[in-house]
């Protein structure tokens, strides 16, 4: 559920097809590198490849769902389950938090399934180009 740093290319490029370059801060290859070292990257796979994968960080306090992907065929059929599930092992269900779109309900529903809770506030993303 790990991958190996290896897999470095593969892992950068899952993050790149499932969220914006504008918006969705995926880190440059020698972060992820480092994640991928300490065990802040998970994975689900079948013989297609990478069916999900979880980015994040925690510094022994709090932890933060930097990203969280499911491969499009996948979607709607349980895969974050097991993602969020070794995400709370691995922090010791420490308290975490995680940015969601306000229009992103599946994403939403899905947190609050392992016990996530809206803060009530509304952000805004923006960008100059």
């Amino acid at each position: 559920m790990k991958p190996a740093e290896a897999e470095l290319e593969t892992v950068l490029q899952f993050l790149q097809q499932n969220f914006p370059a504008l918006t969705g801060c995926i880190p440059m290859e020698e972060e992820l590198a480092e994640d991928i070292r300490n065990g802040r990257i998970l994975l689900t796979e079948d013989a297609d490849g990478i069916t999900g994968l979880m980015h994040f960080s925690f510094d022994g306090k709090i932890g933060e769902i930097r990203h969280l992907a499911i491969r499009e065929d996948m979607r709607g059929k349980g895969g974050t389950i097991p993602l969020l599930a070794a995400y709370l092992r691995e922090i010791g269900e420490k308290k975490s938090v995680v940015w969601v779109r306000a229009d992103y309900t599946a994403a939403q529903k899905a947190y609050e399934r392992f016990g996530f809770t809206a803060d009530g506030r509304r952000s805004a993303v923006l960008y100059f180009h």
